[in-house]
Parts: structure tokens; C-alpha cells; sequence
């Protein structure tokens, strides 16, 4: 089996243990728009990183776009014009995607489900923690409402 991991490399290292346990062949996506890897160290070698999803220069309208991308339908209709959307054409065939870490991952799941390549991968959310902000009402409301809007993208 061959998967693509979607995370932020700073929460990936018992993911990729337990897939190099399984024998797992897998790939890595970093959606840490604050952090460009080339290499993630493992245990034994280095884990090659596929892509990092963001530039370094994170901006405000960046921001604008990954929140706008929580909503499926968005990141359908953005994904053309996104600037992501190159660092998507790969020439790997994956039995499945593991999008990492809650529903904050969700945008970058969408993005890369909007794609062509990636429409029919069967894909799993590692929700660990839902939500992710516990003392404001309002972003919970928002994972929540995302959430429900992008389980058609999560199988």
C-alpha cells in the first residue's frame, strides 16, 4: 500500500513510525505554513517531504484563502486559480491519504480532494482533537459547521 500523509511535519512522527511498522510505503505533504522542510528526521534515515503546501510568505490573503478552503465547495472553485495548486501534480499513485490532526487540517484536505488526481483517493482524518479551541464558542461553531460541510470529502 502506498499513502499520502497531509500534516504539519511537527505532529507526524508517530504516524510515520506506525506506517514504517506496517509496511506502509508512504509520502509526506507539510501544511505548516510557517515552516519549509526539505527532510524530516526519523528514527533510522531522513523521510523525504513530497511538498510543502505554503510559501514561506505566509500572507494575511493566504490566510483568507486556507479558511475559505474549510468549505468544499470553495476549495473546489478556488482550487484553479489557488497557488497551491502546483505543488499538487504528482506523479505517484496513492492508495489513500491520511490528512492529520483535527479539522484543521480540513482545508488542505479539500484543496488536494478538489484535484483532479485525487478526487477518487479514499481519504482518513485523524481527528485527535475536536475542537481545537475549547474557550471560544465562536470557533468551535466554525470547526463544527466545516466539519459537517467536508464529510463528503472524507471517507
Amino acid at each position: 500500500m502506498h499513502c499520502l500523509i497531509l500534516s504539519q511535519l511537527s505532529s507526524v512522527s508517530k504516524i510515520i513510525h506506525a506506517l514504517n511498522e506496517s509496511n506502509i510505503s508512504f509520502e509526506i505533504i507539510n501544511t505548516d505554513p510557517s515552516v519549509s522542510y526539505e527532510f524530516v528526521p526519523d528514527n533510522t534515515d531522513k523521510v523525504k517531504v513530497l511538498s510543502n503546501i505554503y510559501k514561506k510568505d505566509y500572507s494575511k490573503i493566504t490566510k483568507i484563502m486556507r479558511f475559505l478552503n474549510g468549505l468544499s465547495s470553495v476549495a473546489a472553485f478556488f482550487n484553479k486559480f489557488s497557488s497551491q495548486r502546483k505543488n499538487l501534480d504528482y506523479n505517484s499513485n496513492f492508495d489513500f491519504i491520511l490528512a492529520n490532526w483535527g479539522v484543521g487540517i480540513i482545508p488542505e484536505l479539500n484543496i488536494l480532494k478538489s484535484h483532479r488526481k485525487f478526487k477518487n483517493t479514499k481519504s482518513i482524518l485523524n481527528l485527535e482533537t475536536f475542537p481545537t479551541s475549547w474557550n471560544s464558542r465562536i470557533r468551535e461553531w466554525l470547526e463544527k459547521f466545516i466539519l459537517k460541510k467536508s464529510l463528503k470529502k472524507i471517507d
